[in-house]
């Protein structure tokens, strides 16, 4: 399936596209340049309106476009990355020519760390909370079933932001995926992110892996998670503030699944003679009260 890395080709002006042009190649990670790249799979997040425009290529909150993506899989250091490929000239490097690479991880200042070891991360949803044209949030997932939320706002250091961008929930993940028989359900996909009614945001998405020959064999149930980040969030000098509540369950937790999270069952399907439509249950939520659900979970059935 290819080498692990990634290029970026400048394709501003088309006059400039021949093979012996500098100027074509923005940037060439393909020759194992770095321990947490891996084999880059899978189609880029598009915009939902226009399936044209890449939602990986972004501003962000220091004024500077870059592109956003998970480092993906089998790379030789095995930490889920989130990778922030800049795309301007700022503090590129003088001798190689290559442009400022930032990496946000949860393993970054923690030896040994718990979510290393043949995993990686998956593509990430940005999102701009306030509206501004600047991303504010990521949420991808890893091989190993954590879900990890980034916080990419400005913060107080405006001036310097990237330095203070962090993995939320203090390097924990939001949610940690894990089947009935409490085995580990692989993200390979970005979730799907709404704004809930009571402040917010809903994720959406589903598990599973198809990367390797043995995941052919692999039987194993797979889950569609729908997931209630409860965080609150304020706008205040232009800025945007996060203060993450608590996670949906922790990476050590024992239980297959938490008991905020609600059952859904596939209950069969149904035609009406052209196409055929599977059905689920709709097993009512409570997001308030004294102990109120962080969301629901759906088996898939085969």
């Amino acid at each position: 399936a290819g080498g692990r890395g990634f290029f970026i080709l400048d394709v501003t002006d088309p006059t400039q596209f021949t093979a012996t042009s500098a100027t074509t190649v923005h940037t060439d990670l393909t020759r194992a340049a770095d321990d947490d790249i891996g084999h880059i799979y899978g189609a880029p997040v598009v915009d939902e309106a226009d399936p044209n425009r890449s939602r990986q290529i972004v501003r962000l909150n220091d004024g500077r476009w870059a592109a956003v993506m998970g480092n993906r899989y089998f790379s030789p250091a095995g930490r889920p990355v989130l990778l922030i490929q800049y795309l301007d000239a700022q503090n590129r490097d003088p001798v190689t020519g290559a442009h400022e690479l930032h990496k946000l991880s949860p393993c970054q200042e923690r030896q040994p760390c718990l979510f290393q070891g043949d995993n990686g991360l998956a593509a990430p949803r940005l999102l701009d909370v306030d509206g501004n044209g600047t991303v504010d949030i990521a949420y991808a997932g890893d091989l190993h079933g954590n879900l990890w939320k980034f916080d990419l706002t400005g913060r107080n250091d405006a001036a310097t932001p990237a330095s203070v961008w962090r993995v939320a929930f203090q390097n924990q993940p939001l949610f940690v995926a894990r089947s009935a028989d409490k085995r580990p359900q692989a993200f390979t996909t970005a979730p799907y992110v709404v704004a809930h009614p009571r402040g917010g945001f809903m994720l959406v998405v589903g598990t599973g892996r198809h990367l390797q020959a043995t995941d052919t064999a692999d039987i194993a149930a797979q889950t569609i998670y729908g997931l209630y980040d409860d965080s609150s969030m304020a706008v205040t000098d232009g800025q945007v503030r996060l203060r993450d509540t608590v996670p949906v369950n922790s990476a050590g937790a024992e239980a297959a699944r938490p008991a905020s999270l609600v059952a859904q069952r596939y209950s069969g399907t149904r035609t009406d003679g052209i196409r055929m439509y599977h059905e689920a249950s709709h097993e009512a939520l409570r997001y308030e009260g004294p102990e109120p659900h962080r969301g629901w979970y759906l088996d898939l059935p085969l």
